[in-house]
């Protein structure tokens, strides 16, 4: 079925969605997901064999059953036989689900994570419009602990941003066997991120679980964070020192030696890292008092910026919509009044408005970079 808008028309200055099918890639899971075939159909004959063990279930019991198993469960459930289909189909909730977010389950199926989420938690995400990282339209799902997602905030916050089980070890230095117990993930080979980056890890783990279990530990950010630095440095002093032996040794010449791990510094390219887009699903928003989903549009007054609150890929319901014009000022000639005013802000003003996002790094973090890069420097000179 295709999604509805419920926008009230017309609508000048929006730019709706196009069609699934003709919709540029994300390069998301949804786009790495493996085709289904042309003639394929949830339930394409009617079932001939009675399923006894649900069949005698209550109605109501048979709701709440089903309500809470797992998504692993279900789908194993569904193929048992054609009866045991026609009774998870006709349980509204799960119905809702393979109706319009059927790239959802199939998703949690394809990364591993289905067994951690039950159809109740996907069908309230479903059900969910604002971004749970900064409360507007949520487009996507992130499937690694499902939740509402904006694409800004799922290309740029860091608690969206799966790292490999050893990368989470180093960046918040807890040990190997809790970073097992972790949300984690098996990467579904593609190609992801605008960058068009092929996959090559398989195994991640949810940071922002990965930083909490950090906490935890440590007992505070501060002594993880120097803690962390102080690690580092070791390491990086340490190959230094292999490479001025290796460099200046009397010997036969050794072997190149590797640099270490990639650097905390640099682990994360924002927008462009593929590791972002590897958990991410496209989702419409399910109003339940309507019946119907939908799937935002886009402002004409944003098109092609991307600073916020101009950012070209904020989506709006009518209702947000009327806020952001409020906001950043009526549109004319595709720009929106406040831009210019906006745009001439010094760069101070606009330091103070990153500097409100609880996921910036500590500055001490951020300095590491120049440590590394220092660490390095008297390789050579």
């Amino acid at each position: 079925m295709e999604n509805q808008q419920l926008t009230p028309e017309p609508y000048p200055n929006v730019l709706h969605l196009p069609p699934p099918r003709s919709r540029p890639l994300d390069f998301t899971l949804s786009d790495n997901l493996p085709l289904l075939p042309s003639n394929w159909n949830f339930l394409s004959r009617p079932s001939t064999t009675p399923f006894p063990f649900l069949d005698r279930f209550p109605p109501e019991l048979f709701h709440i059953i089903i309500s809470q198993l797992d998504l692993a469960s279900l789908h194993a459930l569904r193929r048992t036989n054609r009866r045991a289909a026609e009774l998870l189909y006709s349980h509204s909730e799960y119905n809702t689900l393979i109706t319009y977010a059927w790239d959802a389950v199939r998703g949690t199926l394809c990364i591993d994570t289905a067994k951690n989420i039950t159809c109740k938690q996907l069908y309230e995400k479903l059900c969910t419009k604002k971004c749970e990282g900064c409360g507007d339209f949520g487009g996507y799902l992130y499937l690694l602990t499902c939740k509402r997602v904006c694409f800004v905030c799922f290309s740029e916050k860091k608690r969206y941003f799966p790292v490999p089980p050893n990368l989470a070890s180093r960046k918040y230095w807890i040990a190997s066997e809790i970073v097992d117990t972790l949300p984690h993930m098996k990467a579904l080979l593609g190609v992801y991120s605008p960058a068009r980056v092929a996959s090559v890890d398989t195994v991640f783990v949810d940071s922002e679980s990965a930083l909490n279990a950090g906490l935890e530990i440590h007992g505070s950010s501060d002594v993880m964070t120097e803690t962390v630095i102080q690690k580092e440095m070791e390491r990086i002093n340490e190959y230094s020192r292999r490479r001025y032996e290796a460099t200046f040794s009397e010997e036969e010449p050794k072997p190149f030696i590797e640099p270490p791990e990639v650097f905390l510094s640099r682990c994360d390219d924002r927008v462009n890292n593929p590791h972002r887009f590897l958990a991410i699903v496209r989702a419409p928003w399910f109003n339940r008092s309507k019946q119907l989903p939908e799937q935002g549009f886009h402002c004409r007054g944003c098109e092609d910026l991307e600073k916020m609150p101009f950012h070209h890929r904020r989506r709006f319901t009518a209702t947000s919509f009327e806020e952001h014009l409020e906001q950043c000022g009526e549109i004319y000639h595709g720009r929106h009044t406040k831009f210019r005013s906006r745009n001439d802000e010094d760069e101070e003003d606009q330091g103070q408005d990153q500097g409100q996002d609880q996921d910036d790094e500590d500055p001490r973090v951020r300095n590491l970079g120049q440590l590394e890069m220092m660490a390095l420097f008297r390789l050579w000179f």
